[in-house]
């Protein structure tokens, strides 16, 4: 009793409670930017008949008198609003109070996975805690159309979560629950994608506990499932947006997009270590040439904290792994795969 604030209850309970305070004063915004064709103006969330067809088409068709082609297929983010819709209509308070919900799970995830990792309460407390209060959220969690990234989160982080408890031991009925939390997230953004590496990662990261019955072995060979889930949704994207992925065509070179992102990532690592100068529109200038001074000093700079970041898998697995995942998780916003309408964006970053 002397030491109830100890308890791992009381510390998730305080992550979560953060994770609402900090950002309840998002719950006086309205609809702005794309909720206003996405939730106002939008007919389709307003029969949950319409259902099916958010799973046969990408996310802007589906609106009335939609702009041309996209490359968003994302039908976990349509039901969230039908489901919303079915229970606020357009009051754009319950909207809010879905996504500040979304962001609390997500936290009290972060927190949970964390004790797993590290085997400690204290560390997997100030890690979610800071999570569940950094201001780099903004965007996510008070844009009600930003909540793409926390519903993905919730369900990769599940995903990971259920992973941890199999490869520990804790039975089939584990991977039963990881592998569909693993579908939905790459059925609400694409980010998702990334499970499988870090999956990997994980495997050589962290030794089984002794009273885990564990073949290594094995646990690969698991982890190909979650590649042919992967293989499985980019065929059901790839079909049903079609001609849209051919737009890729239209957007800058692959080259001068990657030296771009070298100092976007640098961005990406400063907001989140100091979050001043917070945007909601980044315009980045694209960089023509690898020989630019900022360029090169970027892809050195970041070069430098990958080598550090390897450097560490002798010496705590903990600080690789945790390095790692920002690293793994970034890779689908590094504008490899072109990023519309900007290159770089807070919301972005919310998984990595």
């Amino acid at each position: 009793i002397k030491e109830w604030y100890k308890r791992s209850a009381v510390l998730g309970l305080f992550v979560v409670i953060s994770s609402l305070v900090v950002y309840i004063n998002s719950l006086s915004g309205d609809f702005i930017w794309d909720d206003i064709e996405q939730i106002v103006e939008n007919p389709i969330i307003r029969d949950m008949r319409n259902i099916p067809s958010f799973f046969t088409s990408d996310l802007w068709r589906l609106i009335e008198n939609p702009t041309v082609g996209s490359y968003y297929y994302r039908p976990l983010f349509l039901l969230s609003l039908t489901l919303d819709y079915s229970l606020w209509n357009l009051n754009p308070l319950g909207y809010h109070i879905t996504n500040l919900i979304l962001h609390a799970i997500t936290s009290l995830l972060i927190y949970q996975i964390g004790r797993r990792l590290f085997l400690q309460s204290a560390p997997a407390f100030l890690g979610a805690a800071l999570f569940a209060i950094h201001t780099v959220h903004t965007e996510s969690i008070a844009w009600i159309s930003g909540r793409t990234d926390s519903i993905a989160a919730v369900f990769f982080l599940v995903s990971f979560y259920f992973y941890i408890a199999f490869a520990e031991g804790k039975g089939i009925a584990m991977l039963i629950l990881s592998l569909p939390a693993y579908f939905f997230s790459l059925l609400s953004k694409e980010i998702a994608i990334t499970l499988p590496i870090l999956l990997l990662f994980y495997e050589f990261s962290y030794k089984p506990r002794p009273e885990a019955k564990y073949n290594r072995i094995k646990s690969l060979w698991v982890i190909g499932i979650y590649l042919l889930i992967s293989a499985a949704y980019l065929y059901i994207r790839t079909t049903i947006l079609g001609e849209a992925i051919g737009e890729f065509s239209s957007s800058p070179p692959l080259e001068k997009r990657i030296y771009t992102s070298f100092g976007i990532i640098l961005d990406y690592m400063r907001i989140m270590i100091l979050p001043v100068n917070l945007k909601v529109l980044y315009d980045i200038p694209l960089k023509e040439s690898f020989f630019d001074w900022k360029v090169v000093s970027s892809a050195t700079l970041l070069s430098i904290i990958l080598a550090l970041s390897i450097s560490t898998y002798r010496k705590n697995r903990n600080i690789f792994f945790t390095s790692i995942w920002f690293f793994i998780t970034i890779l689908p916003v590094t504008n490899i795969v072109p990023l519309k309408p900007t290159m770089m964006a807070e919301r972005y970053i919310y998984i990595p």
